[in-house]
């Protein structure tokens, strides 16, 4: 394996009023979506736009995807996204589906729509109240690229070749593994990553300690 660069940054607020205008299209298209969006991924997801640069016809993982944004917005511009996630997104909703190519990396990763397009608990009426979402269905997709979706550990992907992808982005999505695992975590990212190709990750930080995995805390007040 090469040598690998490493730059660390600490994300100025400034970003969002330096780029105001991607800013407000990320908003934009998040509304769009129904995804929400707290200001510190507006910042997480501006820097990471500004550094990957264009994405025509590149091959990019989003690790650590979850529901979030940055898959779409990459797949907009061009590119082939792998979202890969712990969290299944096999329904994955009907309004993400009408709007952009979506496959499965395998048979398990994304279910037929019509698995789950009207459950037991939902009537067809209810169904045709939001009929905007299939309605979308017939329209032409707004995306150039494409999104794969894969529902596996960042740890172990094994269903992704060596040396397959131009660039892994992650944003604030790292930090969720165990200090012991993020070093097997960042082995496998680079295993996927062409010689050349970027790894670009956002994550919680300190000055003096890594209090992120700490053991969480909770408290109850009587009054």
């Amino acid at each position: 394996m090469t040598m690998a660069v490493a730059r660390i940054e600490i994300l100025p607020v400034s970003l969002i009023d330096e780029y105001h205008p991607l800013v407000e299209a990320l908003k934009r298209r998040a509304r769009s979506l129904r995804i929400e969006l707290g200001w510190h991924y507006l910042l997480d997801l501006t820097w990471m736009l500004t550094n990957l640069g264009p994405v025509d016809g590149r091959h990019i993982m989003d690790a650590g995807a979850g529901m979030g944004l940055l898959r779409w917005v990459l797949a907009e511009q061009g590119a082939e996204v792998v979202s890969v996630d712990r969290y299944s997104r096999a329904a994955l909703p009907p309004h993400f589906r009408a709007r952009y190519e979506v496959r499965g990396l395998r048979r398990e990763d994304l279910a037929p729509i019509w698995r789950f397009a009207c459950p037991p608990s939902r009537s067809w009426r209810a169904l045709l109240r939001r009929g905007g979402d299939w309605l979308r269905f017939l329209l032409p997709r707004q995306a150039i690229g494409r999104v794969i979706i894969y529902n596996q550990d960042l740890k172990s992907l094994t269903d992704i070749p060596d040396h397959s992808l131009d660039a892994v982005a992650a944003v604030s999505a790292l930090e969720h593994n165990s200090p012991e695992g993020l070093g097997q975590v960042v082995m496998e990212l680079r295993r996927v990553l062409k010689p050349g190709g970027v790894l670009l990750a956002t994550l919680g930080a300190a000055r003096d300690k890594d209090w992120f995995h700490a053991p969480s805390k909770g408290m109850v007040l009587h009054q």
